[in-house]
């Protein structure tokens, strides 16, 4: 049985050790730091302190899930998926590629890593550098069925057809807890409009 994303992430992050804070203070079995905790608390109006969060995995499961679809979002409305498929800096991108190099360096940092050809590659504290974490979950099953999800960015034409039927595919197969349910909303009107 192959390991998909999160369950890969969380064992490199943590070895899946949810209840572990690091010396830089980055907490629990993905290994949050505050900032990103105060994200996703601003997005969801949800409260609660860091020795909260890492006492509770049900709810460092539902942030996981907040973040993977924040970072798709992200890919997405900047176009970033018109890299699936190529090599950058050595890396076969792919959006489980781009979810562990946004989850170590921001978004940001792995946007300015496939605008600059892999030349913005930092490392952590760890020395993991962003091109090492986007090579260790470039293949990494599970989430990679979302490739169809870039369908949000539908353009008219015939590369939308496309698009709409791939995101269906992936829609049909992802785990739940990774679905935008107005991503998937917009998908299924789309369908539906076109007869689908």
């Amino acid at each position: 049985m192959s390991v998909n994303f999160r369950d890969a992430l969380r064992q490199s992050e943590s070895s899946g050790n949810y209840d572990t804070v690091n010396k830089q203070g980055y907490t629990g079995a993905y290994q949050f730091g505050r900032d990103r905790i105060e994200d996703y608390i601003k997005s969801t109006g949800e409260n609660f302190t860091m020795e909260q969060f890492r006492q509770n995995p049900k709810l460092q499961e539902r942030v996981q899930g907040w973040h993977e679809r924040d970072i798709m979002k992200f890919i997405e409305s900047n176009n970033l998926n018109e890299y699936y498929g190529k090599e950058v800096g050595g890396v076969s991108i792919t959006p489980t590629a781009l979810l562990g190099m946004a989850h170590l360096g921001g978004k940001s940092g792995m946007r300015l890593f496939l605008e600059t050809a892999g030349q913005y590659n930092p490392s952590d504290a760890q020395g993991t550098s962003l091109s090492d974490y986007g090579r260790k979950f470039s293949g990494t099953p599970g989430v990679s069925r979302r490739e169809g999800l870039e369908a949000v960015t539908m353009s008219q034409g015939p590369r939308s057809v496309d698009r709409l039927e791939r995101a269906a595919k992936a829609l049909a197969g992802m785990d739940s807890s990774m679905v935008d349910p107005e991503m998937a909303a917009g998908i299924a009107a789309a369908l539906r409009a076109r007869g689908g």
